[in-house]
């Protein structure tokens, strides 16, 4: 899957800290996609080169790849 925010957090205050990153009902969205069978997702809002990944209790892993920009430097 692809979006622009976060669905899964890349460390961990950033909910507290830096919430505008992640989507609205981040822990439900992610769970329900997983368990649904997404098991990876590109974002790229924070413009940053991150892997972060959560495992559903049904056992079901949704990876969280954040890519950078163009427009940031030096370009990923």
């Amino acid at each position: 899957a692809f979006g622009h925010h976060g669905w899964v957090p890349h460390f961990s205050a950033q909910p507290k800290v830096l919430p505008m990153y992640l989507i609205d009902n981040y822990k439900s969205v992610a769970t329900n996609l997983a368990n649904a069978g997404i098991n990876y997702v590109f974002t790229s809002h924070a413009h940053t080169n991150d892997v972060s990944e959560m495992t559903t209790k049904a056992g079901n892993r949704l990876v969280d790849i954040e890519t950078g920009s163009l427009l940031t430097y030096p370009n990923p």
